[in-house]
């Protein structure tokens, strides 16, 4: 397994999708234990959420790593774990969750911070889920011009 390297102070977009491009998620109650997982274990690192969606069979995370990126894959574990350990018992099944590791790309501060936001932020619209994103409970992000402010859990 290769081990990733963030950079510190740096932007990333984190995502992963289902196995077999699979539901990860199919109750309210699914996207309440992501969310809630995603911010609980938060409070013990120093990184920033910057916006999130959580979409029927993958999501997405627009982040800020910190000072110590090193943190993000320890994090990531975590979050994955808790979730699918949860998700397999909630539902009955077994095997894995996840297609494979979650993806992560760096994000340049200049353009691509925004243009990964609004890819972020468009996502439930473009997949004809709401038309105002506004009306989607799953998406948690900063909007243009709203400056450096990190999310928190308000679910």
């Amino acid at each position: 397994m290769r081990k990733r390297v963030f950079r510190p102070n740096s932007f990333y977009h984190i995502y992963n999708r289902g196995n077999h491009r699979n539901k990860i998620f199919y109750r309210q109650s699914d996207y309440a234990r992501f969310v809630h997982t995603m911010f609980m274990l938060k409070k013990e690192y120093l990184f920033i959420i910057y916006s999130f969606c959580l979409m029927p069979n993958h999501y997405h995370m627009l982040i800020n790593t910190g000072s110590k990126p090193e943190e993000i894959p320890k994090y990531m574990h975590r979050l994955m774990s808790s979730y699918s350990k949860y998700f397999n018992k909630r539902h009955n099944v077994v095997g894995h969750l996840f297609q494979g590791p979650y993806k992560s790309s760096y994000v340049s501060k200049e353009k691509g911070f925004f243009l990964v936001n609004e890819y972020i932020r468009n996502n439930p619209i473009k997949a004809g889920i709401v038309s105002n994103i506004e009306c989607y409970k799953w998406y948690k992000g900063v909007s243009l011009g709203e400056g450096n402010i990190e999310i928190e859990e308000e679910f």
